[in-house]
């Protein structure tokens, strides 16, 4: 019977406007005939409140009295809520004790408030660099020597150091032949996956036609990865010049190309560990033209289109195709080409009906007819399939937030304004889940369902669920190169000119803003009590030459921004997405930041023969 408490009490918070409404007795009426067990030893209701999502705990704190004393009072359950409202999961067993977790989980808390670091350590970074990549708290370095891009390479693996473990460890391979720009790593599963083939461009990542390997290796000993049923696969590249990048989630790895001259990508999906190929997504191409891809979860991923004013086209799959016929013997050998241009090779995985779903397509601003999208690029945190071993909790990947690079082209020769507008809009995961949760819901009832995607105008989803800026200065030189750099979970690190020297400030915005609504509905203020505590006061958006820019006093920004831009725009641009931001002004100018859940990594700027010196990590 006490098993089924804790369903009782989801159906009678269901509505928690009106819960939270009603006089404590009428809400104990509310779960009879449960209410008998009320009086229960509160060690048993911690257990069965451990049972439930944060957001239930929180709200049954509106049940009764008694409700709200035990769960106030239970360090676990304060843990399990305050993990919740800060976006992040729980890691693996450890020494830690319930207590430290909690106490480790607040301190990174108030130090991204106020951009408070604990220490600066100094991360002896040598060689040549060509690309860095940050995930899960491993600092990823390729490098070759410019002038010479044949010459031998190297992979640097360095395990960061943190508030934890202050000590940092690196690991260096000679001639690995790590060649894309974005590698594709995921420190929780031990993986890395890189391709090798004919190389026209290695500056530019481009690749010759001909076959293309993707070899599954695990990152401490660079040998084939234990999971991996086949750790080679192969595709067939037809066209040169040919750009490619790899992404992983989980057990999916996705790699897209764009063939020059037809700015179109060409999206291949497979699992990693089965081997089996998923889809090649080149026979919708002509249906659109892709900009930017990336996965936002294991079994979905979304295109940016620069068609109209600009779209997020948003796809499902599944992840186990049972149609693909494997070769028993031989590598996997997958096509990567058009419809148009099939391969001629004799040993492949048949290609089975397409599995991915269009779902929506949420479209961008009206501009007027003469204003195209020249840009439309995607950013979000790197993914990881669990928990690293030793970190106490990691962001969880359904918090993130998507940053998108908007640059529009004016081509009205009439215009006063300038010819491009350079925007960033962000938006957060659940939106994109719940286009997607809707679609598989189908119409009403007692109305055919629909297959067709949901095609969802600007005006019924941008204000509420974006934050839209304009900007107007010049991106940080080499962002190009950095691979999750800018965002990790809910926060976003931006570049902005200095407001003292020819620097740059470090801007953080965390769009996380529900830990103090969940705070105060678990303990809400004393009427008596007369503490004066600081609030962020929300505020209108400003440029940030009008800002008090050293302050690390965080803003809490609640009010909507306004884009007015006549020449671009017929209708100015109002979104709502709460956010906070703080903004700081380092000591010294560094060539790019990058960021996670528990550190700060400032990359200094390179050597003129491309080599690092050093990067310094803050630690929180």
């Amino acid at each position: 019977m006490l098993a089924s408490l804790p369903a009782q009490l989801v159906n009678a918070n269901h509505s928690l406007s009106t819960l939270t409404c009603r006089k404590d007795t009428a809400i104990i009426q509310a779960i009879e005939p449960s209410s008998c067990f009320i009086g229960l030893p509160p060690e048993l209701w911690t257990t069965i409140f451990l049972q439930m999502d944060a957001r239930t705990i929180v709200r049954c704190c509106a049940v009764c009295h008694r409700f709200k004393g035990i769960i106030q009072a239970s360090m676990e359950l304060q843990y399990w809520i305050e993990l919740a409202a800060d976006g992040m999961v729980d890691g693996l067993p450890s020494s830690l004790t319930v207590r430290e977790r909690l106490t480790r989980l607040r301190e990174p808390r108030q130090s991204w408030a106020t951009l408070q670091w604990s220490s600066r350590i100094s991360v002896p970074m040598s060689g040549p660099f060509n690309s860095l990549v940050l995930v899960g708290g491993v600092l990823f370095k390729t490098g070759y020597f410019m002038p010479y891009p044949f010459s031998e390479r190297h992979l640097t693996v360095t395990w960061l150091p943190s508030a934890l473990d202050p000590q940092a460890c690196t690991h260096v391979r000679e001639n690995a032949w790590v060649s894309t720009l974005e590698s594709a790593v995921d420190p929780s599963q031990d993986l890395i996956i890189y391709f090798t083939g004919g190389h026209t461009n290695l500056v530019q990542m481009s690749v010759a036609s001909g076959p293309l390997e993707m070899h599954v290796r695990t990152i401490s000993t660079n040998e084939d990865h234990p999971e991996a049923r086949l750790p080679t696969l192969c595709m067939s590249v037809l066209h040169n010049d040919t750009f490619s990048s790899i992404q992983i989630a989980d057990d999916i790895v996705c790699i897209w190309s764009r063939f020059a001259g037809d700015n179109l990508l060409h999206i291949t999906l497979w699992n990693w560990k089965t081997g089996k190929f998923i889809t090649n997504h080149s026979t919708i191409c002509a249906l659109f033209e892709f900009w930017d891809f990336t996965v936002i979860s294991s079994r979905a991923f979304i295109i940016t289109t620069r068609q109209k004013a600009g779209t997020i086209e948003i796809f499902t799959f599944d992840g186990d195709p049972t149609e693909s016929e494997q070769p028993v013997d031989d590598p996997l050998l997958l096509t990567a080409s058009s419809s148009a241009h099939q391969s001629t090779a004799s040993k492949f995985v048949i290609q089975p009906k397409s599995n991915v779903t269009h779902v929506a397509s949420l479209q961008l601003p009206a501009t007027h007819p003469h204003v195209w999208v020249d840009d439309l690029s995607v950013h979000v945190g790197p993914f990881v399939a669990r928990p690293p071993t030793g970190r106490p909790f990691v962001a969880a990947n359904e918090e993130n937030i998507y940053f998108f690079s908007v640059r529009y082209v004016n081509a009205n020769p009439h215009s006063v304004e300038t010819s491009t507008l350079q925007s960033r809009m962000f938006l957060k995961h659940n939106t994109l889940e719940r286009y997607i949760r809707k679609y598989k819901s189908g119409s009403g009832a007692g109305e055919e369902r629909s297959t067709a995607p949901l095609a969802v105008p600007w005006e019924e989803w941008g204000r509420e669920n974006t934050r839209f800026m304009v900007h107007h200065w010049t991106e940080e030189r080499g962002f190009r190169y950095i691979h999750g750099h800018r965002v990790h979970g809910h926060r976003v690190v931006l570049p902005a000119p200095a407001t003292r020297n020819e620097g740059s400030m470090v801007h953080v915005l965390d769009f996380n803003v529900c830990h103090a609504v969940w705070q105060s509905q678990c303990n809400p203020p004393d009427k008596d009590d007369t503490v004066d505590t600081p609030k962020a006061q929300p505020i209108m958006l400003q440029p940030p030459r009008e800002l008090h820019a050293t302050s690390k006093h965080p803003r809490l920004i609640t009010e909507p921004s306004v884009e007015n831009h006549p020449s671009f725009f017929p209708e100015p641009v109002e979104t709502t997405l709460p956010y906070c931001e703080v903004w700081y002004e380092p000591e010294e100018d560094y060539f790019s930041i990058m960021i996670d859940e528990e550190r700060i990594v400032c990359v200094r700027r390179p050597l003129p023969n491309g080599e690092l010196n050093d990067v310094h990590v803050f630690t929180m």
